[in-house]
C-alpha cells in the first residue's frame, strides 16, 4: 500500500520490518524487490527477487522480475534462462494474466532470430 501511493522510502522500511521477524516470508521478499526496483536499486532488487524465488519457487511473477532485473542489468544470458521458468509456468495461478505474453515477449526479444523459438 505505501509503495501504491508513492511512500517508497517507508515501505521499504516496512518491508525490511517484516523480513527481520519472519525472514523467509516470500511475499515480503518479492515486494521488497519491487520497491528497491521502483528506488532505481537493480542490484538490491535482483538479490531481493532471487531470495522470494528460492523461497517460493513457483512464483512466476518473482521468476519475471527477477529476469526483467538481470536484462536491465545487461545480464542477457542470465535473463533468458530466468524467462524459461516463467514463460513454462504462464498458465500458474499465480502469474498475473498481463504477465505472460510480457514474458513471453521479453524472452523472445533475448533470443537470436534463428533458429525460431516455439517456447512461448
Amino acid at each position: 500500500m505505501l509503495r501504491a501511493l508513492g511512500r517508497l522510502a517507508e515501505a521499504l522500511d516496512a518491508y525490511q520490518r517484516a523480513l527481520a521477524l519472519q525472514p523467509a516470508y516470500a511475499e515480503a521478499q518479492y515486494n521488497l524487490g519491487n520497491t528497491l526496483y521502483a528506488l532505481g536499486r537493480r542490484e538490491d532488487a535482483l538479490l531481493a527477487y532471487d531470495r522470494a524465488v528460492k523461497l517460493k519457487p513457483d512464483d512466476a511473477n518473482a521468476q519475471l522480475n527477477c529476469a526483467n532485473t538481470l536484462k536491465d542489468l545487461g545480464q542477457l544470458q542470465q535473463a533468458l534462462q530466468g524467462y524459461e521458468p516463467a514463460c513454462n509456468s504462464r498458465r500458474s495461478p499465480s502469474l498475473r494474466k498481463p504477465t505472460a505474453p510480457m514474458c513471453c515477449s521479453a524472452s523472445a526479444s533475448l533470443r537470436p532470430p534463428w533458429p525460431p523459438s516455439s517456447r512461448c
